[in-house]
């Protein structure tokens, strides 16, 4: 692959892109929305094609195939995705998009996530965190994470708090 292709595709995606996984402090998520975009940007409103094929479906997990092309650049990927969803459609979507990211993390979107340069945490995470913080130093923990501008506001008032 070329290498101004290799930059476009891993250039840092923005922070709202990324989400944390609710009780998984240690993992953080990219939204598919935003790999979709940058696979528009890169390889053009319809230069890239997706093939989606179904794998198998136990109780209440989905599994697909999907098969990713963009034929003027010789790329050509295949991924199985899954979901758990309730809703037989939305656990269909889930799948191809879990497939989808998968791919987009070989092509080189969201490398920053992959290996590990990100680590965002939800709102309740961060919570349950503080709330077992005894001192001002427990709060060192939270270096280690990437905290949303409310984040750090809620951080700051609660660590203001313990100081007193």
């Amino acid at each position: 692959m070329k290498e101004e292709l290799k930059e476009a595709l891993s250039k840092e995606l923005p922070l709202e892109a990324l989400q944390p996984i609710p009780g998984k402090p240690y993992l953080t998520s990219i939204k598919g929305i935003y790999v979709t975009e940058r696979f528009n940007e890169v390889f053009g409103v319809g230069g890239w094609r997706v093939k989606v094929e179904f794998v198998e479906r136990k109780e209440d997990a989905v599994v697909v195939k999907v098969i990713f092309e963009v034929p003027e650049k010789n790329i050509y990927y295949e991924c199985y995705g899954g979901n758990n969803n309730k809703d037989l459609g939305d656990a269909y979507k889930g799948a191809t998009t879990d497939a989808l990211t998968k791919i987009g993390s070989y092509l080189g979107v969201g490398l920053e996530v992959f290996k590990g340069k990100v680590s965002l945490i939800s709102n309740d995470d961060l919570k349950r965190k503080i709330n077992n913080y005894k001192t001002t130093k427990d709060y060192q923990e939270l270096k280690g994470y990437t905290l949303k501008e409310d984040q750090k506001e809620f951080v700051a008032a609660q660590f203001n708090k313990l100081k007193k």
